[in-house]
C-alpha cells in the first residue's frame, strides 16, 4: 500500500467553497447555468480539474474553464475581445514606456481573448521579453507548446525571408474572401464553417509549407476556445508530419481544405476530449521514480551527496494508494501506444522467461537479476527486489 501524496490527490473545489465562487462568477457577468457547469466540472475529481487548480486559485481557474468552453457569443462583454484588440496602429513605431505597456497588453489581448489561448500559458511566454513585444513570435511559441514542441526555441531561430514558393499571395487572399491587415496578420474566412483562420506574417517571418509553417490562430464567435485550438493542433500536426508536401497549393488553400475536413468531421463525431485539446498547455505533476529501483551508480551517487540529498530522494516516492495505481495502469493498458509496445516486449528474450521470473520471486525473499541493457553502450545492471 503507497500513502497519499500532495501531487497525486486531485484537486477539486470544496464544497465550503463552491457558494463564495458561484457569486463572484455571476459577479463578473456569467449565467447560472455557466457557472454550475463549472462548479461542477471542478468538483469532481478529474487530471483536468487538478491541472487547472494547480495552476491558478479557484476562481480563476473556474474563468479559464469556462472562456475554454463558452462560444465567443456567449461570453461576458468584459471577456470578449476589445474592439482595439486588432487596431494596428499599436504595432507602429512608438519607442516610449507608455506605447511600450500599451503594445505589450495588445499582444496579449490578441493572444487571449482573440486567439483563445488559456491565460497562465500566455503569461508563462510572455515572460520572455522578445515574445512579449513580438506578436508573430508569440504566437508561434504558442503553436509549439500546443502540439508538445520546446516553444523555447523560436528564441534562438534567425529571422529569414520566407521561400519564394510557400510566399502568401495578396491576389490569392482577396480571390480566396481574405484580407491583409496593416500589422500583415492574413485572415481567411471558412465558408462553409463559422472559423476565420489567422497567419501572422510580417516581412522578417520565416515560413514554408515542409519545416516552418507561419504562426497562426483560429477565431470563431460560435466556436468555444478549445475546439478551436483542436483544430489548430491537427492543422499544425499536418504540417509537422508533411501532409502538405509535394502539392502544387499554397499554404493558404492547404490549410482551409484541411480545416474543411476537420469541421466535418467535428460535426459528424462531436467536440473533442478536453483533456486530449489541453494536454500540453497545462502544469503536469512532477514525475515520481521510486517504484524503479535506482541502478548502482545511482546508488553510490545519492550516498555520497550528503544528508540532503538522501532527504530529497525520500520525498521523491510515488505515494499514490493500490487503487489508483491500477486504475491508472488498466487506464494505460487501453492505449494503441501500449499495444504496440506489447507486441514489441513479447520478442524481447526476457518475455519467454516471466513465469520461471514470477516464481522465484515468489518463492525467495531477495532475487537478484542482472542482465545486459542498451543497445549501443553495452554494460551490467543488477536489481535487487526485495519481497517483504
Amino acid at each position: 500500500m503507497y500513502p497519499e501524496s500532495a501531487d497525486a490527490i486531485p484537486l477539486v473545489i470544496g464544497e465550503s467553497d463552491a457558494p463564495f465562487i458561484s457569486n463572484q462568477l455571476e459577479q463578473l457577468g456569467f449565467t447560472a447555468a455557466q457557472v454550475r457547469t463549472a462548479i461542477t466540472f471542478l468538483s469532481m475529481p478529474s487530471a483536468m480539474a487538478s491541472n487547472l487548480l494547480r495552476s491558478a486559485p479557484p476562481l480563476e481557474a473556474c474563468i479559464e474553464y469556462l472562456v475554454l468552453h463558452i462560444p465567443e457569443c456567449d461570453l461576458p462583454q468584459r471577456f470578449l475581445p476589445d474592439n482595439n484588440s486588432s487596431n494596428p496602429f499599436i504595432t507602429g513605431a512608438h519607442h516610449d514606456s507608455g506605447s511600450d505597456d500599451l503594445k505589450k497588453r495588445w499582444i496579449e489581448e490578441r493572444a487571449i481573448k482573440d486567439a483563445g489561448w488559456p491565460a497562465p500559458v500566455v503569461h508563462e511566454c510572455m515572460a520572455e521579453p522578445s515574445l512579449a513585444e513580438n506578436l508573430a513570435l508569440l504566437i508561434e511559441a504558442l503553436n509549439k507548446r500546443l502540439v508538445g514542441e520546446d516553444w523555447r526555441s523560436v528564441l534562438d531561430t534567425p529571422s529569414l525571408e520566407a521561400r519564394e514558393d510557400d510566399a502568401i499571395d495578396q491576389d490569392e487572399v482577396e480571390y480566396l474572401g481574405g484580407t491583409v491587415a496593416e500589422d500583415s496578420t492574413v485572415t481567411l474566412p471558412l465558408l462553409v464553417a463559422p472559423i476565420q483562420l489567422h497567419f501572422v506574417v510580417p516581412s522578417d517571418c520565416v515560413y514554408n509549407k515542409t519545416t516552418r509553417p507561419p504562426p497562426m490562430y483560429i477565431t470563431s464567435s460560435s466556436l468555444p476556445a478549445y475546439v478551436r485550438l483542436h483544430f489548430l493542433s491537427e492543422l499544425l500536426d499536418a504540417f509537422k508530419e508533411g501532409f502538405f508536401d509535394g502539392t502544387a497549393d499554397s499554404i493558404c488553400v492547404c490549410a482551409m481544405q484541411l480545416l474543411v475536413e476537420r469541421f466535418g468531421e467535428f460535426e459528424d463525431k462531436g467536440p473533442p476530449d478536453l483533456s486530449q485539446v489541453m494536454r500540453h498547455l497545462m502544469p503536469q505533476p512532477a514525475v515520481t521514480a521510486t517504484a524503479i529501483t535506482p541502478t548502482v551508480d545511482e546508488t553510490l551517487s545519492v550516498e555520497n551527496s550528503g544528508s540532503h540529498s538522501r532527504k530529497e530522494t525520500r520525498r521523491r516516492g510515488d505515494r499514490r494508494t493500490d487503487a489508483q495505481i491500477r486504475e491508472d495502469f488498466e487506464a494505460m493498458r487501453s492505449k494503441d501506444e501500449y499495444i504496440d509496445l506489447l507486441v514489441s516486449r513479447k520478442k524481447l528474450p526476457a518475455f519467454s522467461t516471466q513465469v520461471e521470473f514470477l516464481s522465484t520471486l515468489r518463492k525467495s525473499r531477495v532475487v537478484v537479476v542482472v542482465g545486459e541493457t542498451g543497445e549501443f553502450h553495452m554494460s551490467l545492471r543488477a536489481i535487487v527486489l526485495c519481497r517483504y
